[in-house]
């Protein structure tokens, strides 16, 4: 393996051990986050999703549906699936109330890690609707985890694969809350967590 690709891989395994480390702390918070944008506008948000899991528990989870972009729906680059939710009732409300809420996850607990798959993503649209983060938050990425969790650098697939290689069912992805769901499951699975594939 050259250099740079060894470098990469290593940063990888570090983090994928920090992220052990942290999910097997008794008191850790942890916000597993999804967005969905609108293929066409990337800047119309459709839907947020997000899961917490708190002393090694899921405690909630949430699907919110963008009240003003309601009438959108991907079609051509992913199958939209936001009347799918799987794990409770989705919320259609306003797009500022769901930034109020989700700023409320991040105001109560102010050590949480975030994890998306494909976090910076994430983390540039929270910041441009105005949800006030940390520069110094704890981040996960689950491509990162997967390429560590796999061996290779160059192995930071889509979700559904992830979840596939790992052996994790699943169904109507693109959903924002599923995807949250999925997410925060894929990454206790990596960090080797007992009983991750019954969480």
């Amino acid at each position: 393996m050259a250099a740079p690709a060894e470098k990469k891989l290593q940063a990888q395994r570090d983090k994928l051990r920090q992220c052990k480390n942290w999910v097997n702390l008794p008191y850790s918070n942890t916000l597993a986050l999804d967005i969905e944008a609108y293929e066409h506008q990337q800047d119309r948000l459709t839907e947020i999703g997000w899961t917490v899991y708190c002393d090694q528990k899921c405690i909630h989870s949430f699907h919110y549906i963008v009240l003003e972009h309601q009438h959108l729906h991907n079609r051509r680059f992913v199958a939209g699936c936001k009347n799918n939710y799987n794990f409770g009732q989705s919320i259609v409300a306003p797009l500022a109330e769901i930034i109020q809420e989700l700023q409320t996850e991040f105001t109560m607990r102010p050590d949480l890690a975030l994890v998306a798959h494909g976090v910076h993503s994430d983390l540039a649209y929270l910041r441009k609707v105005g949800v006030a983060i940390s520069p110094s938050i704890r981040t996960f990425d689950t491509k990162d985890l997967f390429c560590a969790y796999t061996n290779n650098p160059q192995n930071g697939r889509k979700l559904a694969v992830v979840l596939q290689q790992l052996n994790i069912p699943c169904s109507y992805l693109h959903n924002a809350g599923n995807d949250a769901y999925y997410t925060l499951k894929a990454l206790l699975v990596m960090c080797e967590l007992p009983g991750a594939h019954n969480f």
